[in-house]
């Protein structure tokens, strides 16, 4: 991807992303993606530059590490499902505040 479309790529993922994970879909996600390091570090999918790249992970996925990575992704799920991440953010939010009024 080049130009706006990349740009756009790289930041617009995430309302995507969260209804794949919250339906326990294993993640194919532009490796240049904001959130690409997210999911392969939780091991909730793959970080690929292409579309070629898909085929060699699937033809070399096994029954075992999709039924460990369906575990993690039926974890995250809740969590989305719960609104973890939101109130986690929403947590940040406000303790940002509060630390940068209490300098005043």
């Amino acid at each position: 991807m080049v130009g706006e479309s990349a740009n756009y790529s790289r930041l617009s993922y995430e309302h995507k992303l969260s209804l794949y994970l919250v339906e326990r879909m294993p993640i194919f996600i532009w490796k240049h993606a904001a959130p690409a390091e997210w999911v392969t570090a939780n091991h909730l999918g793959f970080a690929v530059e292409n579309l070629a790249d898909i085929w060699p992970i699937i033809d070399n996925f096994t029954e075992d590490q999709y039924q460990e990575m369906q575990e993690r992704l039926s974890h995250v799920s809740k969590l989305i499902r719960n609104g973890m991440f939101a109130k986690h953010a929403a947590l940040e939010a406000v303790l940002a505040v509060n630390e940068t009024n209490s300098k005043w």
